[in-house]
C-alpha cells in the first residue's frame, strides 16, 4: 500500500489531529500541481467528501490556477438544480434502464429461463440449463 493511501486511512480511522492532516494537504497539493503541470488538468476535485472539505477548511480553492471544486456543494447545487427543474418544467428523472423499478417478485426470469426462451441458443448452452 503506498504512503498515501496509509495516511488517508490513518486519518479516516483516528481522526488525525493537524499535523496529519497537514500531511494529507500537502500530499494532494502536490498531486493537484503535477495534474495541472503534467496532464493540463483545468479544474480539479477530490472525489472524497471528507477529503474535499479538508481542502475547503485549509481554503485550498485553486491550484496552480485551476480551481478546486468542493464535492460537497457541487453536488447540493445539483439536487437543487434538480428541484427547480421540477418545480419550473416538470422534468424528473427518466424511469427507462438503469432507474426502471424492479418487476413484481416471482416475476423475474432466472438466467437459466432465459436461455432456455433463446430460440438460437446453441445446443451446447442449452444442455448446461
Amino acid at each position: 500500500m503506498s504512503r498515501r493511501f496509509e495516511l488517508a486511512e490513518e486519518l479516516q480511522h483516528d481522526g488525525g489531529g493537524k499535523a496529519e492532516q497537514q500531511k494529507l494537504i500537502d500530499m494532494l497539493l502536490a498531486e493537484m500541481t503535477e495534474a495541472v503541470k503534467r496532464d493540463r488538468a483545468e479544474a480539479l476535485y477530490v472525489a472524497c467528501i471528507p477529503t474535499s472539505a479538508m481542502l475547503m477548511k485549509y481554503k485550498v480553492n485553486k491550484v496552480e490556477g485551476a480551481p478546486v471544486v468542493d464535492m460537497f456543494v457541487s453536488g447540493l447545487k445539483i439536487a437543487e438544480n434538480m428541484v427547480t427543474l421540477k418545480r419550473v418544467y416538470g422534468s424528473a428523472v427518466c424511469k427507462n434502464g438503469l432507474y426502471k423499478a424492479s418487476p413484481p417478485a416471482g416475476t423475474r426470469k432466472s438466467p437459466s429461463m432465459l436461455i432456455k426462451s433463446l430460440k438460437c441458443c446453441s445446443p451446447k448452452l442449452r444442455s448446461m440449463c
